[in-house]
């Protein structure tokens, strides 16, 4: 069933507010395609007129951006930085704006994209649905319009896409639309929504157990089993080679087990 396009109310949100002057974290033990998102999302891209080089202008964008990407590298750490991973599933037939999908088939370069054969309000009827469409059930309200305040004990699961084709995606649509809007008080609410799913994504991790489970212990035959009666009845039946004078004799015929121990201590 289709979500309504209206757009939400700001949820009430208690995020701290970092400040822009905070230590950068340290990226010298991430991957490449972590250290080149983290790039992408805080300076924009750019090629030098002049030597051809690329270089990049640092987005400005206020501290809920930068506090937003902050918790996104955050989660995708906790996450172990995955680059493969599933996608996300898509929910009443709705699906992602199709300027993630050009980016996508344009092989993923790390350039911002123009809005696509549509205005920006389209742009933002198209993201809301595909926002809420990921959202638990219970961030939904009764009117099935505006999203309920995130809280960690809510189930995150269907948010919890840290590879290539998942979160990363919603990040890159706020970069593009952050660009499209000049960074207006809409692209501003959908930043505080994000940035507090990460939050409850961040708090609600629980890292892969390392526990590894106690050998089954194999349990003492039972007096009387089958495997039991099957071993005692292969001792009955063996019959020792010529020669092999010292071979086990049968427990029921006391009298040749004396005669064989003779045998052997002459």
């Amino acid at each position: 069933m289709s979500l309504p396009s209206c757009e939400p109310q700001a949820p009430p949100s208690s995020l701290p507010s970092p400040s822009e002057s905070q230590e950068p974290p340290d990226t010298s033990s991430w991957p490449q395609h972590a250290v080149d998102a983290y790039s992408y999302l805080l300076r924009e891209p750019g090629i030098s007129p002049d030597t051809g080089e690329k270089v990049g202008e640092d987005r400005k964008w206020g501290d809920e951006w930068a506090s937003c990407v902050r918790q996104f590298m955050e989660f995708q750490q906790l996450s172990g930085f995955p680059d493969e991973g599933s996608s996300f599933s898509s929910k009443g037939g709705i699906t992602k704006p199709t300027e993630i999908s050009y980016w996508q088939k344009a092989h993923r370069p790390w350039k911002d994209q123009p809005l696509r054969n549509k205005t920006l309000a389209q742009f933002l009827v198209d993201w809301w649905a595909w926002w809420k469409s990921l959202q638990p059930a219970t961030r939904i309200s009764d009117a099935g319009c505006d999203l309920v305040a995130p809280s960690m004990g809510m189930d995150w699961s269907s948010l919890r896409k840290s590879g290539r084709n998942g979160f990363l995606l919603v990040m890159l649509s706020l970069t593009w639309w952050g660009k499209f809007s000049a960074l207006d008080e809409k692209w501003r609410l959908a930043v505080t929504d994000v940035t507090a799913a990460l939050h409850c994504l961040c708090d609600s991790h629980k890292p892969p157990s390392t526990t590894t489970p106690n050998p089954r212990k194999r349990k003492p035959d039972v007096l009387g089993s089958s495997s039991h009666a099957n071993t005692a009845s292969s001792r009955k039946k063996h019959k020792p080679a010529k020669g092999d004078t010292c071979a086990q004799p049968p427990v029921n015929n006391p009298s040749k087990s004396r005669q064989l121990r003779n045998r052997c201590h002459k």
